[in-house]
C-alpha cells in the first residue's frame, strides 16, 4: 500500500468512527477526529463562526460545525 492509499484508508476509517461518535453524541472526541480529517483532506479553515456558517449550509456540514466549535467549547443553539 502506498502513502496515498494509506491516507485514503485512514480517512475512510475516521469517517466511520466519526459516524459512531455522532450516534452517541460524543462531541468532544468527534471534534478532534473531524480536525484530523480536515487536515488530511485539506478542508478550508474558517476563522470565525460566521465564516464557518457560510461554508456549512447542509445538515451534514452543520454537524461538522458543531464538532469544530466543540473544540473551543462554544455552544450552538
Amino acid at each position: 500500500m502506498n502513502r496515498a492509499q494509506a491516507i485514503d484508508s485512514a480517512i475512510s476509517l475516521m469517517k466511520r468512527a466519526l459516524q459512531q461518535l455522532d450516534s452517541v453524541n460524543e462531541t468532544g472526541a468527534a471534534a478532534y477526529l473531524q480536525q484530523a480529517i480536515n487536515e488530511l483532506t485539506g478542508a478550508p479553515r474558517p476563522q470565525t463562526v460566521e465564516q464557518a456558517e457560510v461554508l456549512l449550509e447542509t445538515p451534514e456540514a452543520r454537524a461538522i460545525l458543531e464538532r469544530h466549535l466543540a473544540c473551543f467549547q462554544i455552544g450552538i443553539e
